[in-house]
């Protein structure tokens, strides 16, 4: 696993706004977050930060691309940390998996029972991956009870989603300390 930077420039890339989770409290939709999103079409913006989170929308409807970009952001920062923030299940994952430093999961409120047995399968999948760092985040309106095996999970965290509101009295900006926010354009990574 990398060393994790002491004072690290994050940039978090919202590769895509398709999700299938129409969660009443999306971040995506808080108009000072996205307010500060900086538009940008060339990967080589992320040679100057430390860390890259892939997000979306949901970056899995579509892990061909994914994997793309993850590629050429390792092409331009070998030494780049990257984590995916997902929320969907793929038979793509493993290789996902192995292209990136660490994933964070998220059951959202509207979890359904599919979507709950693919967090089992993906859980199962994190056995063979010691060396990973992986976080998991469940909304507490889920219902259906889960089984989370603590030892695969770097952290677990069991809450509401916040409003804009609460959000922005915890992080003025919307984002956590020493993080940008960047959304692609069109043409992003075609190079």
């Amino acid at each position: 696993m990398k060393k994790y930077p002491q004072n690290p420039r994050i940039a978090r890339v919202i590769i895509t706004l398709k999700c299938l989770c129409s969660c009443h409290y999306c971040c995506n939709k808080y108009e000072t977050i996205m307010s500060n999103a900086v538009e940008i079409s060339n990967i080589a913006k992320m040679d100057m930060c430390d860390i890259l989170c892939i997000t979306g929308g949901e970056p899995m409807l579509d892990p061909d691309k994914t994997l793309k970009i993850i590629a050429l952001a390792k092409r331009i920062n070998p030494s780049l940390i990257i984590y995916l923030y997902t929320a969907w299940f793929s038979e793509q994952l493993p290789e996902i998996i192995d292209a990136v430093d660490g994933i964070h999961f998220t059951l959202h409120s509207n979890a359904n029972n599919k979507d709950i047995d693919n967090f089992q399968r993906f859980q199962e999948m994190l056995r063979e991956y010691a060396d990973k760092s992986f976080r998991l985040y469940i909304n507490s309106n889920i219902k259906r009870p889960i089984t989370i095996y603590p030892y695969l999970w770097k952290r677990v965290e069991t809450k509401p989603w916040l409003s804009e509101e609460t959000l922005l009295a915890v992080q003025p900006n919307g984002l956590p300390k020493n993080e940008a926010l960047y959304i692609k354009i069109k043409y992003l990574f075609t190079n």
